[in-house]
């Protein structure tokens, strides 16, 4: 991997699992694996199923990162939760727009909005 490779990452923001992909480019199948692998297991490990994934750093993905992403939309409907996509390039919006995409996931300009869209249910 170079310095330019995409870079896959979880944090727990309050109880939102905070997904940062860094990278201009997110096409190859072993990082689009990790994408999934690294939700799924921030989901399970903090038990949170309030996800926000931050593509700002990204300009192009594959069209197999929408069926993982749908994937995750599946495991996470049933919890009550849409998954929060955040930052993403015009091409990117336009590409979840031509497949009806956005209409499944709640899309924000910047990842601060995507965790301000999630109510605050600490009492």
């Amino acid at each position: 991997m170079t310095g330019t490779d995409p870079v896959i990452r979880s944090q727990l923001v309050r109880d939102i699992v905070r997904v940062d992909v860094t990278g201009p480019i997110l096409f190859e199948e072993a990082l689009i694996q990790e994408l999934e692998s690294t939700i799924v297991s921030a989901i399970e490990s903090h038990g949170s199923p309030k996800v926000v994934v931050d593509f700002s750093k990204v300009k192009y993905v594959s069209s197999a990162v929408f069926g993982k992403l749908v994937a995750i939309h599946r495991r996470l409907k049933p919890m009550g939760q849409r998954l929060r996509l955040s930052g993403m390039s015009t091409l990117i919006r336009q590409m979840f727009a031509v497949t009806h995409m956005d209409s499944l996931f709640d899309v924000h300009e910047t990842v601060e909005a995507a965790l301000e869209s999630f109510p605050d249910e600490r009492g």
